[in-house]
């Protein structure tokens, strides 16, 4: 992957879901300014956006336990991992028309994204 990456300048990208809605989208590249987190927000209960946030990072992963020695929770990277809130470079809201499509994506000045 890494030599695909070099070769095309391709980076990688994750999507995580929610059930049915797109809950993030990460791409990784070995390029720092082209790394971005976006995360999406929904009307509750529903597939209408309302918001996004943009940050300049890849998301971070929880690295994969070993299991080697067998379990035990004092070893495992979820129970140690402590996550910690880091600001988004940017938000944007969706403007969708009475149906619940989006229409346009404006940004914190109200002009369009």
């Amino acid at each position: 992957q890494r030599t695909l990456n070099a070769q095309y300048d391709c980076g990688q990208n994750i999507y995580g879901w929610d059930g049915d809605t797109l809950a993030y989208e990460t791409r990784y590249s070995d390029n720092p300014g082209e790394r971005r987190l976006i995360h999406y927000f929904y009307e509750p209960g529903s597939f209408i956006p309302l918001a996004q946030t943009v940050e300049n990072r890849s998301l971070s992963l929880v690295r994969e336990p070993s299991h080697e020695n067998g379990y035990h929770i004092d070893r495992d990277p979820l129970w140690q991992h402590h996550p910690v809130a880091k600001p988004f470079n940017a938000m944007a809201w969706y403007q969708c028309d009475h149906l619940g499509t989006p229409m346009e994506l404006t940004d914190q000045r109200g002009e369009i994204a």
